[in-house]
């Protein structure tokens, strides 16, 4: 898994891809991460994403909703949503100060743009519910960030 993670990380970085790609190629690879048997292997899979630096990419796509084509506004619904369940259960070790302070709260921060931009689109609802799902599944695990809608 750390050589995909690192070659996923590479492609992100190395500036050909568009947005749409991005969300993409994330999409894909977080989806394929999560799919593991449970258990202690979820939260060390989980906790490599962030480590490893894959799950920082997805914030900063989730704040691009007006750049993208409207086909496209599901799959960033759906990278919100991973990005969620990621978030959940992950032990950042080390760096669980900066996870807790800075990264937790940034995705909130994008998770509650996403959902604002969303909720405008009337042919919307639905993406507008999962992204509001992802949010309170973020808050029941992480009731530190009700600050962040305050």
């Amino acid at each position: 898994m750390e050589e995909e993670l690192l070659d996923v990380k590479r492609q992100l970085e190395d500036g050909d891809l568009n947005l749409e790609q991005k969300v993409c190629l994330l999409n894909n690879s977080l989806n394929k991460a999560l799919q593991t048997d449970g258990g202690v292997l979820v939260t060390a899979v989980r906790s490599r994403l962030y480590l490893g630096g894959l799950l920082s990419h997805c914030v900063p796509l989730m704040t691009q909703y007006p750049r993208m084509q409207q086909e496209n506004w599901a799959a960033l619904a759906t990278l919100a949503q991973l990005t969620s369940v990621c978030c959940v259960g992950a032990e950042p070790g080390e760096q669980s100060q900066a996870f807790h302070r800075l990264f937790l709260p940034s995705v909130m921060d994008g998770l509650l743009l996403l959902a604002t931009q969303l909720m405008r689109r009337e042919q919307c609802v639905s993406l507008f519910r999962k992204v509001m799902d992802s949010v309170c599944l973020l808050l029941r695990s992480h009731p530190q960030l009700t600050t962040q809608g305050q």
